[in-house]
């Protein structure tokens, strides 16, 4: 592998992380808006709806 390959996999892990960051955040404040303490239970069952709603296949979300 060259060092390019391995920096772009770097960037795009780091990039995910801070993404997921931020999501979270997003997450939490949403369910103590809504009356909702935002524990890793009900974290948890955010993110379980959210991946079930996924299609198979991301290719489904790019538009070309």
């Amino acid at each position: 592998m060259d060092e390019k390959c391995i920096d772009s996999k770097i960037m795009t892990g780091e990039r995910l992380l801070v993404i997921s960051s931020e999501i979270l955040t997003v997450l939490k404040s949403e369910l103590s808006s809504r009356g909702l303490k935002p524990t890793p239970s009900n974290l948890r069952v955010v993110m379980e709806i959210i991946d079930k709603s996924l299609p198979d296949s991301l290719s489904e979300f790019f538009v070309e």
